[in-house]
């Protein structure tokens, strides 16, 4: 009589014949401190050391299959572009891409005890087929404030105040004030915003006043914005007008991010980077332009306006 095939699941749900068997590890912080890649790899030395004592009993067995190997380089850099686009932990990108908090500390940090060089096929598809979707990550989870903002200052370029957003939400104004300012917010805050965005986004908002600052401060109408790319950072030029800046390209772009701008969002950079005090050669590199570019640029806001743009 042949003998069962030992079998071993291990947890998270991996199966003996995964590669690197499964685990789940909590991590809250996009980047994780020494302490948790620490631990990490006590739990991956075991895990593997498991994984390794049941390949050979399977070989032994004659039930070894094993899996295809695949280059990470891919699936690293679709990881790494969610967690710098939308400020993600190791938790919310295991949400989305359906794997263990612990494969993705593999994938992304090279000091990790089991730093993957390779991942199995329905890893690799998992990974570069996932992308940012609210409704897939818990509520306490952060992300990065900018789907929330621009829609919060869509809704009053159509007339909807703060305030009348604060009451219908049971918050006070100050409170929706801050929201604008913070860079990230939880699942549970942009979710509740995006609903009631899609209740409101059809309806012309009672407030002149409202309009007339989001005229002021540039912000964007709810026409200008797709729902299916509002989240996205990079999704700028392509869904507003030219004629309008958008604050948050401003405000990354600053920050040294490389984001996409009109020529009059690279205006507003060197007339804004200009007052923080950055060089000619500071905002060149920030905008990827020579420094003879940017001097032009200051040379015609000063004859536009002598006192405001003066350098």
């Amino acid at each position: 009589m042949t003998a069962p095939t030992p079998t071993l699941v291990l947890p998270g749900g991996s199966g003996i014949n995964s590669p690197t068997p499964g685990g789940r590890l909590e991590h809250t912080v996009a980047g994780a401190p020494q302490g948790n890649l620490e631990r990490t790899r006590d739990t991956s030395l075991a895990r593997r050391a498991a994984w390794h004592r049941n390949r050979r009993r399977l070989i032994a067995y004659g039930r070894w299959q094993p899996q295809p190997q695949i280059d990470p380089t891919a699936a690293r850099a679709k990881l790494r572009q969610l967690r710098s686009d939308h400020l993600l932990s190791l938790e919310a990108l295991a949400e989305l891409t359906g794997q263990s908090s612990a494969t993705i500390a593999a994938l992304l940090y090279p000091e990790h005890g089991d730093y993957r060089s390779w991942i199995t096929p329905a890893t690799d598809d998992a990974i570069r087929a996932a992308h940012f979707d609210l409704d897939a990550l818990s509520g306490n989870r952060r992300i990065r404030n900018i789907g929330t903002a621009r829609r919060l200052q869509a809704l009053a370029a159509a007339g909807w105040s703060l305030s009348e957003i604060a009451r219908r939400r049971g918050t006070s104004t100050a409170a929706l004030c801050a929201t604008l300012r913070h860079r990230t917010i939880t699942v549970d805050l942009a979710r509740e915003i995006r609903d009631l965005y899609r209740d409101l986004v059809d309806q012309p908002g009672p407030s002149a006043r409202a309009r007339s600052h989001a005229l002021a401060q540039g912000w964007s109408t709810p026409a200008m914005w797709d729902e299916d790319t509002i989240e996205d950072p990079h999704n700028l030029a392509a869904t507003r007008d030219d004629t309008l800046i958008d604050p948050i390209a401003i405000e990354r772009a600053l920050s040294g991010d490389d984001v996409p701008l009109t020529a009059l969002e690279q205006a507003e950079v060197v007339h804004v980077g200009t007052r923080k005090g950055l060089s000619s050669q500071d905002l060149a590199t920030l905008l990827a332009l020579s420094s003879r570019t940017v001097q032009r640029i200051r040379a015609q806001q000063r004859s536009n306006n002598p006192s405001a743009r003066a350098s």
